[in-house]
């Protein structure tokens, strides 16, 4: 299983880094502590890269007509302009990311979750919105996996993260070879994951690897590229997680005694009924996987799209609208 790559990732100092919060406490977070050993890991606090200082008095973001500003209400001051040319600079400087884990809620780094004041003389926030760095690394990063931490501690959010770091980082090797084989080996072994997440982009992926020599390679990466962002902007339904598990077990069935073909119908009906998890099914098809060395199967992402240390007990995630 191909979960040997190193991937870049982004995230907030204040994340398992530094004590530099406002208030001078470093957040826990399991899965950035997690990840520091697996990835490339890059880190910044916006707030004190500008002279704000450890401990330092809140900030918050105010509107001025259409604008929006980094308003200091303690000490009246407005650091909008410190802040957009400090992030200017750290992105422009930042490189390629396969991924960006952002600390929830802050003026700076949050994502979507942010209170916006109608003023600065406001008591009451209007509404929600994303940090100064939240919005712009949406804007800048379209091909890489964004979230914060506190979304991070839901397991179906945090299996989606994952799943979509590891197989970008994979897509960013594979791009680095700059050859026709990579990316033909690429899609081979992410088939059946690009199925669980979208058959209609896998299809048009398939035919971006079969037109490569007319489209050129760089094309042909930068369009697949493309729909592999829209595959995986949201986590897999579970119905299709299902359609996949049964296109696996076509290539062992016929080896399978009927009460172990029976046995894995009923743990996937076990699985549409949420009395059992992905995880559980999977494991049982890759225990079929090796007793039969199905070696196209042996080589699939989708068996252990992220090293298996990082693995967690993942809810259905029915009903609710996880993805952004």
């Amino acid at each position: 299983m191909m979960t040997d790559v190193r991937p870049i990732l982004y995230v907030s100092r204040c994340l398992e880094h530094d004590h530099c919060r406002f208030d001078a406490q470093m957040i826990r977070s399991e899965i950035v502590a997690s990840l520091k050993d697996l990835c490339e890991v890059k880190h910044s606090c916006p707030e004190a890269g500008i002279g704000l200082g450890i401990p330092r008095r809140p900030v918050r973001i105010t509107m001025e007509g259409e604008k929006r500003r980094l308003f200091q209400p303690h000490t009246g001051l407005d650091h909008t302009e410190a802040m957009e040319g400090f992030i200017s600079k750290l992105l422009d400087g930042l490189g390629e990311v396969d991924g960006i884990i952002l600390k929830s809620k802050s003026p700076t780094c949050g994502i979507g979750d942010v209170k916006i004041f109608p003023s600065k003389e406001a008591l009451q926030s209007a509404g929600k919105g994303s940090g100064f760095l939240g919005a712009e690394v949406v804007n800048r990063f379209p091909h890489s996996v964004i979230d914060d931490e506190s979304r991070l501690l839901n397991s179906a959010i945090r299996d989606h993260f994952l799943v979509r770091l590891f197989t970008i980082a994979r897509f960013r090797a594979a791009r680095g070879e700059r050859k026709a084989s990579a990316l033909i080996d690429f899609h081979t072994r992410n088939k059946i994951l690009l199925m669980a997440y979208s058959q209609a982009e896998l299809a048009k992926m398939g035919r971006i690897v079969s037109s490569q020599k007319e489209l050129g390679l760089k094309e042909a990466f930068s369009l697949y590229r493309d729909h592999l962002s829209k595959a995986m902007a949201k986590g897999p339904k579970y119905t299709s997680m299902i359609n996949a598990l049964m296109h696996c077990f076509g290539y062992v069935s016929k080896d399978l005694k009927p009460e172990e073909r029976a046995f894995f119908l009923d743990s996937i009906e076990m699985y549409r009924d949420e009395r059992a998890s992905l995880e559980t099914i999977r494991e049982l098809m890759r225990g079929y996987i090796v007793r039969f060395d199905e070696d196209y199967l042996l080589k699939q992402t989708f068996f252990a799209p992220y090293p298996l240390e990082l693995s967690t007990t993942c809810g259905s995630g029915r009903g609710r609208e996880f993805w952004k």
